[in-house]
């Protein structure tokens, strides 16, 4: 008797693992035609569940939008200063900056509409967060809204040169090219840029063009055209507002795009060069420090001239000097 319940108990056991295995295999099956017929029929994705949502899955070639700098620039965000106050925030927290309200698609599509340029990754990733509801606190309680990308798309190309080639090469030296004969060319060459905001403040400018203005403002180091007098005052503006005599000719090499911040009157009265769309917004980030925009108003403008010159070597100096 015992040995029957032994033989029963064995048969069960081996017929449950049986059945365990046919179970197994079938659900093995089934996973794999369920995944074919997904990819046949185009069944949602993680790449489509997102685009629903207004953001795509990047590719290779979006490394601007994928989550670690989507991550950074939300903090980075964060510590920007709102004007007016949001909902009575000065400022967004990252959680609240995290949710991107444009589409990689809409960002593209801006990109065709400008030419088929390749904008700089740091500024499409900033422009997922746009959407023209938010401004930020400028200078002298001024405002500066920038455009989204819908926008920016209908913006036609700017051209400036004057006030471009003083921030290359300093207001002295642009009244002495006055003075001097056959140079007035030199600051009447077109300049294309880009502005980023609605009050025309804030510019990208490609790097080819860059380059094509470095080397034209270079030239008058180069040749014998200038005077000794002007190739000083080139070279001192080189070394005070970017830490190196040979900026020009770094320049001239340049492949980046970077940022041009115009003059705003007695508020900021010099213009200024960033290497990067994201080193602007690190600058207009300590701007809303306690007491900062307090102590920036009430100095002279020989002052703020100077202070507009360390802020440009602290940034550059440490590139030219690596590339160097």
């Amino acid at each position: 008797m015992i040995s029957l319940i032994i033989s029963i108990s064995i048969w069960s056991i081996g017929i449950f693992f049986q059945i365990l295995a046919v179970v197994a295999v079938y659900h093995i099956l089934a996973c794999l035609i369920l995944a074919l017929w997904s990819t046949i029929r185009g069944a949602p994705t993680q790449q489509t569940r997102r685009a629903s949502q207004g953001i795509d899955k990047p590719t290779p070639t979006q490394e601007w939008s994928n989550a670690t700098n989507i991550g950074h620039m939300a903090l980075l965000l964060s510590r920007i200063k709102l004007h007016p106050d949001k909902d009575g925030k000065v400022r967004l927290s990252v959680d609240e900056w995290m949710r991107p309200v444009t589409s990689i698609t809409q960002i593209q599509e801006s990109e065709r509409s400008l030419g088929d340029i390749e904008l700089p990754g740091d500024y499409k990733t900033f422009l997922l967060f746009i959407d023209g509801s938010v401004s930020f606190s400028y200078i002298n309680r001024h405002t500066l809204r920038f455009r989204h990308s819908k926008a920016l798309g209908m913006v036609a190309w700017e051209e400036y040169t004057e006030q471009f080639v003083e921030s290359l090469i300093g207001l002295d030296a642009m009244l002495m090219i006055g003075n001097e004969p056959g140079l007035a060319g030199y600051i009447s060459q077109p300049l294309k840029l880009l502005s980023l905001d609605h009050a025309g403040r804030i510019y990208l400018i490609a790097p080819e063009e860059c380059r094509r203005m470095a080397g034209l403002c270079h030239s008058l180091l180069s040749g014998e055209i200038a005077s000794d007098n002007l190739k000083h005052e080139i070279t001192k503006h080189s070394v005070e507002h970017f830490g190196n005599a040979s900026f020009l000719k770094a320049i001239k090499s340049w492949k980046n795009w970077i940022v041009w911040e115009m003059p705003c009157g007695r508020a900021r009265p010099s213009p200024q060069i960033y290497p990067s769309f994201k080193d602007f917004l690190a600058e207009l980030a300590t701007r809303g420090e306690p007491g900062r925009e307090r102590s920036w108003e009430s100095v002279p403008i020989y002052i703020k001239r100077d202070r507009i010159a360390l802020a440009e070597r602290r940034l550059w100096e440490p590139i030219l000097t690596t590339d160097g």
